[in-house]
């Protein structure tokens, strides 16, 4: 169940910051926005590759929460 939230997680991180990120994209601009989320995928992968060990899971999910918040950003713009 827990490995299913995982996917899920990404339609739950899109309805609730979607107004978020777009009053980012408007009050900070394209480029700042897309550093942003940038950054953001890149620290949230960095996250997950420290949850290597099976008993650290909820490292990864604390990653995976913190890329999924940087698609919303990144699919906002497209």
């Amino acid at each position: 169940m827990m490995v299913d939230w995982t996917s899920m997680s990404f339609m739950a991180f899109y309805i609730a910051f979607i107004f978020p990120a777009s009053y980012v994209t408007d009050k900070c601009g394209l480029r700042w926005t897309i550093t942003i989320g940038a950054g953001l995928n890149c620290l949230g992968s960095w996250i997950k590759i420290l949850s290597i060990q099976p008993d650290r899971f909820y490292v990864a999910i604390i990653g995976h929460s913190i890329v999924a918040l940087a698609q919303v950003i990144s699919f906002n713009l497209l």
